[in-house]
């Protein structure tokens, strides 16, 4: 991480997606070594229904906490976000029931203040995106290839 961000320097925006892939104690020993690099978010660090380890991950790192790709409704976003489980919600228009309800996800971040970065699908995800005041990008994969597209910066 230390030569990527010299690499590209302090305007290229980095993220970290570690796919569901990490306990709690391995995100946190990972992720303190890696929060002075100013990283947007770590992405789905735990599994993505293990709810209360999000929670104990927020009080261990700097780092946003960021998922979501994985949750099937507007009522399991709301439950994250009730009980601060994640900083940046990534609903994907496929997974969580369309576009209208990718939009209430938006709108319950929007009340809790936080930012929204709708995952894949970028044909629909930009429209979602555009169309909400707290997006800060779209998370894409071209070509099977993992990149986070920005959107609104």
């Amino acid at each position: 991480m230390a030569r990527v961000r010299e690499a590209v320097g302090t305007k290229v925006k980095l993220m970290i997606d570690a796919n569901q892939s990490w306990s709690i104690d391995e995100a946190t020993r990972r992720l303190k070594l890696l929060e002075e690099f100013d990283l947007v978010w770590i992405e789905e660090p735990l599994p993505a229904t293990d709810i209360q380890g999000f929670i104990e991950l927020g009080k261990r790192i700097r780092i946003p906490r960021a998922g979501g790709e994985s949750l099937y409704s507007p009522a399991a976003f709301y439950d994250y976000l009730r009980q601060g489980a994640l900083d940046i919600l990534q609903p994907d228009v496929a997974r969580v029931g369309g576009i209208t309800n990718a939009i209430k996800v938006c709108q319950v971040a929007e009340s809790a203040n936080l930012h929204v970065a709708p995952h894949v699908s970028p044909e629909l995800s930009v429209s979602i995106a555009a169309s909400v005041p707290n997006s800060m990008m779209i998370d894409m994969c071209p070509d099977g290839a993992s990149t986070e597209a920005t959107s609104a910066d």
